[in-house]
Formats: structure tokens, sequence, C-alpha cells
């Protein structure tokens, strides 16, 4: 439906609105809704890895890479989230700000470029109620090429399970705040 200038909101258009923010905030949620939050969730791992590819990309600006070391922090609920399942190659560490500071770093006096490909995702397991905070995982398996600075590249496979949360955060939406359910990552395992 378009709105042209002058226009204004029918009742039922009102009554719309109203139910969308209503189901957003309601505590607990259908079958239905569990599963678009699922499907969300897949896009968010496929969102980590395209930042990760983003991040240690050399050629790209400095502010493009920040902004993608950025964006990975927002996927997850706890930004210092362990991530052993990440391990590639010599690049480990305990928790995520130390992994991804350790592949930009490399990335930039190595320069290493390390490009991740998702090739198939399935949930793991379905979310689970658990005092407002729904829990499952995705198994993510991954092809990662790492190329040094003579394009010596370095295939890897890595199948991972990464732990997602579905829980209920307060949002600002103009003036208002609203309850509403979110997804992020937790451990990667």
């Amino acid at each position: 439906m378009e709105f042209t200038s002058g226009q204004s909101a029918t009742p039922d258009m009102k009554l719309e609105a109203d139910h969308l923010a209503y189901d957003f905030q309601r505590t607990a949620l259908s079958e239905g809704q569990l599963q678009l939050f699922e499907r969300q969730a897949q896009q968010k791992v496929q969102d980590l890895f395209d930042y990760l590819s983003l991040l240690t990309d050399d050629s790209l600006d400095q502010e493009l890479r920040e902004y993608a070391h950025e964006q990975v922090l927002e996927l997850f609920h706890d930004h210092t989230a362990k991530v052993p399942g990440l391990a590639i190659a010599t690049f480990s560490a305990e928790n995520l700000p130390n992994y991804l500071n350790l592949l930009q770093q490399n990335s930039r006096k190595e320069h290493i470029k390390i490009t991740w490909e998702v090739i198939s995702l399935r949930q793991n397991q379905s979310f689970t109620p658990e005092n407002l905070i729904y829990t499952g995982q995705i198994q993510a398996n991954v092809r990662v090429e790492i190329r040094d600075k003579n394009h010596q590249p370095q295939m890897e496979e890595i199948e991972v399970l990464i732990d997602i949360n579905l829980s209920f955060k307060t949002k600002s939406f103009g003036k208002d705040q609203l309850r509403v359910w979110e997804v992020f990552l937790g451990e990667i395992h």
C-alpha cells in the first residue's frame, strides 16, 4: 500500500500496526514466530562470516574494516563470547574481541586475507524457552581460504556450532520504548 502526500492512515491500518507491535512484545512466541526468528538467526550467522571476510581484506578502506568489526560485535549478545570454534590455521583466541583483534593485526602486518564461505547452515537445536530467553544452536559448515602476502592459498573447512539467543530487549522507536524479541549469536564451538 502506498501513501501519497496528505493521505492519512485508516483505522484498519492503525489496528494492523497495533497488532504488529503487540506481536513483537508478546512474552510467549508461536511456532510460526519461532521459525521466523530461526531464519533470522541463520541470516545473522551468514552476516558474521561476511563481516569476518571484510575485516581481513587489506585491500579495503580501514573505515569499512572498522565498521565490519563493530557489526560483528553487534551480532553477539555478549561481546566477550567464547569463540574456540573459529580457530583456523594459527588464528585462535579465547574470546571474540581478542579473536577480532588478532585477525585485524595479522591481516595488516602479514597482508593475510581470509575469505569465509558458508557451505551449509542448519538448525541444530530449535529454540527452547527459558525465562524470557529462547536458546538454540545452528551448525555451519564453512570453507575458509587464507591467502598470505605471496597470494598462496590455504583452504580449510570447519564445522562450527553457534549458540543462538532470542531474548526480550528494550528498544527505542522514536520517542517510544518497547520490549521486543531480538536474535543474538552466542558462543561458537
